[in-house]
């Protein structure tokens, strides 16, 4: 199976079972899986398009800034979570702000397993997380679907954007804060696992069109919550909404 033109820009892809493309074709190969097309990447290729299917591992990221993870078509694809999590993150030492995309994806995770895990023990700058419309399914709503931990110095702030068009993320939320720089915000998801902000930090979650877990917000001492056109959600059957009012600052 062949796709033969000139790419306009630079990518790897990587179909279930295996295979790899160059800058002008697509070919078959069935020893390849997302965790060996994060060997190739490289700054000049930082894009894995990753076709239809069930990628069955645990991802661990490459140290390349500015990867993206991408389904071709969005909806299509999903990477589950074999032994510990679905996708890790932790990046090696940096030059400067470090980041890293998931798109068009779905995340699943078993009981007792971590969806996306992202720490910056090493890294030691700035790390800015984009998710584009991805989904998590997490067979445990109280298991991490999102978990943010901080091994690495206090003032290097972790950024999480996420931006989706009703997409669902069915476990918590897990999130340790240290730094004012950091940044929670979501925008178009349903948050029906809620989310936990550790730490006593002034930073900002912001909530912009989102469905989240009744009474499944907590938050330390001195981060502040922003929610525009938002609702909580019990998820029963059947499912109980409740309107958010509009806030700007709410300290909690």
């Amino acid at each position: 199976m062949i796709y033969k033109g000139k790419s306009t820009f630079k990518k790897l892809e990587i179909f279930p079972g295996g295979s790899i493309v160059g800058e002008e074709y697509v070919r078959i190969d069935p020893t390849y899986t997302i965790t060996k097309a994060m060997t190739e990447v490289t700054a000049a290729k930082p894009i894995i398009l990753l076709a239809p299917g069930t990628y069955s591992e645990d991802v661990t990221w490459a140290d390349v800034n500015g990867v993206k993870l991408i389904a071709e078509i969005p909806g299509t694809v999903t990477i589950e979570a074999v032994t510990a999590f679905a996708i890790k993150i932790d990046p090696a030492v940096s030059t400067g702000t470090w980041s890293a995309t998931i798109q068009g994806i779905t995340i699943s995770h078993g009981d007792g397993l971590k969806g996306l895990w992202v720490n910056n023990t090493n890294v030691g700058k700035r790390i800015n997380l984009y998710l584009n419309d991805i989904d998590i399914e997490s067979e445990t709503a109280t298991d991490a679907a999102i978990d943010v931990d901080r091994a690495g110095t206090s003032s290097h702030a972790i950024r999480l954007y996420a931006n989706g068009h009703g997409n669902t993320i069915e476990g918590l939320v897990d999130y340790i804060t240290e730094s004012t720089d950091d940044r929670v915000r979501f925008w178009g998801y349903r948050l029906i696992g809620g989310i936990t902000i550790t730490g006593s930090i002034v930073m900002e979650v912001t909530f912009v069109n989102c469905g989240i877990k009744t009474s499944g917000e907590s938050y330390g001492t001195g981060n502040v919550s922003n929610h525009f056109g938002c609702y909580n959600e019990t998820d029963a059957n059947p499912n109980v909404h409740t309107v958010v009012s509009d806030d700007d600052e709410t300290s909690h």
